[in-house]
């Protein structure tokens, strides 16, 4: 079996104000231009190879077009609560996933319009001035979320594709961070250091 995985979290529902335009949706499931978010992401990932797997709400009826989407693309669906906090909603996808090597994290509702880097123990990482709490990484290396005005001048927003060499070690992060995502980066990298990139 191949020892890389990859998940596209995408296992709650979009907030209201992308409710009331597109419908009751996972983030993977907005359009982007024609197509699915997914798709761009399903894509980017068969770029880099391994088992690719999409997070969704247990009481998300997926079309019958975008389940044939996903099963000709090899993508296998696992179902969560889609009221979890991230980070548990990760390990709860993880437990129905048979991975053992490194992982792959790339979040639903991101669009990267270049190539996804192609190394282990990196987040992806990006200038913002966007007034939105994001999560990010500072010039130590720790993670936090804040607003834009109240994060540190050299801190770098996370984008959305995080990537792991030892699953075990990012398993045991989720759980001892009670399920909080952005404090499970800080005790995997206390072990496995994170670059930013």
């Amino acid at each position: 079996t191949d020892c890389i995985v990859n998940l596209i979290t995408s296992g709650a529902y979009v907030d209201a104000e992308l409710a009331a335009e597109f419908g009751r949706l996972p983030p993977a499931f907005l359009p982007a231009g024609h197509r699915r978010l997914y798709q761009l992401s399903v894509e980017q990932l068969a770029t880099l190879g391994g088992r690719t797997f999409i997070s969704l709400p247990d009481d998300f009826d997926v079309p019958v077009w975008d389940a044939a989407c996903l099963a000709a693309a090899g993508v296998e669906v696992v179902r969560v609560p889609a009221d979890l906090p991230l980070g548990s909603s990760i390990r709860l996808a993880l437990e129905h996933i048979d991975v053992a090597g490194s992982l792959r994290i790339l979040h639903g509702d991101t669009l990267f319009l270049s190539d996804l880097p192609d190394v282990f123990d990196a987040v992806s990482v990006s200038e913002t001035s966007d007034g939105y709490t994001w999560g990010y990484s500072d010039a130590e290396g720790r993670f936090s979320a804040a607003p834009v005005e109240l994060a540190s001048s050299d801190a770098r927003v996370l984008t959305g594709f995080f990537t792991f060499s030892d699953v075990q070690i990012w398993r045991v992060a989720l759980t001892a961070a009670g399920g909080d995502f952005i404090e499970a980066l800080n005790l995997y990298t206390a072990a496995r250091p994170l670059e930013g990139r």
